[in-house]
Parts: structure tokens; sequence; C-alpha cells
């Protein structure tokens, strides 16, 4: 994929003979052949990079191109959508018969009896009482300290 030349020991582009006779000026001319054949590679690259810049981002040319593709991803958005529609509502209504409640029903009954104490918590005795009332009580303190101090800030810095 590499293009470009093999340098020599000397400098000089593989492929040309590296005479001793060739004098500065030759030299640069040379190389400025090389720099022109280079650009004139380059320019043609950067021309076809931007026409297919403008391709990729020309909305009306990508419609055109790939109408099939695009007309099968909005079937295939409609039918998933429609579809998932479509059962929702049948599971809804299966939800509301009543075989199905009653056994629903049955097997809450049946969780119930079995794990008794995970339907309703045990009471918290005196002393969970008395702990969630006092610390409910501190952070209401704690809440309208931190406004007030908030608020009045706020107010000192306004009359300044």
């Amino acid at each position: 994929m590499n293009n470009q030349k093999e340098k020599t020991s000397n400098g000089t582009p593989e492929g040309r003979e590296a005479s001793p006779s060739i004098s500065p000026a030759e030299k640069a001319d040379l190389l400025a052949h090389d720099i022109d054949r280079i650009r004139g590679t380059l320019d043609g690259l950067v021309g076809e990079l931007d026409r297919r810049r403008h391709q990729v981002f020309d909305i009306k040319l990508q419609l055109r191109r790939h109408k099939l593709a695009l007309l099968i991803g909005a079937a295939t958005l409609a039918a998933g959508g429609s579809g998932g529609i479509a059962f929702a509502v049948h599971r809804h209504r299966q939800r509301r018969r009543l075989s199905d409640r009653a056994a629903r029903l049955r097997e809450a009954l049946s969780r119930m009896m079995a794990r008794p104490d995970r339907v309703a918590p045990r009471e918290k005795g005196i002393a969970g009482k008395l702990l969630m009332a006092a610390g409910g009580a501190a952070a209401s303190v704690l809440a309208r300290k931190l406004t007030e101090r908030a608020w009045g800030a706020g107010r000192n810095l306004a009359k300044t």
C-alpha cells in the first residue's frame, strides 16, 4: 500500500542513480519534480474524499440509493411495534379473566400461608418507635437550620 520508494543511504530515492556529478540545482529540480508528483496524487485523493463526503451527506441521494433497505427497516419497526401492542392488549385481557385472577389469588394465599412473616412485618418495639421519632425530629431540625443558613446568606449578599 505504501507507494513511496525506499531511500538509499545517500538520500536519493531507490531506482535513481546516485551520481556524484549531480549538482545541487539538479537535486533541487529532482526533489521539486517528486514533490509535484506527490502533490498531484494527494490532490486526486483529497478530491475523491471530498466527492464521497458530499455523497454521504446528501440525504436525497442516500434515500434513492437505499430505498429498499429503508422500506424493510420501516416495515420491521412497524411490525415490531404493532406486535408489541397486540401482545400487551392480549396479556391485559388474559389477566382480567376471572379464572386467571382466581389463580393469582390462590398463589398469593399459598405464599402467605407458607411465609406469613413476609406478608406483614412485625411491629417494632417501643424502643424502635422512639428511635424513629427522634431521628425524624433531628432530620427536621437539621433541614430547617440548613435552609435558614442558605436563605440568610442569600439575603446578606443581596444587601451588599
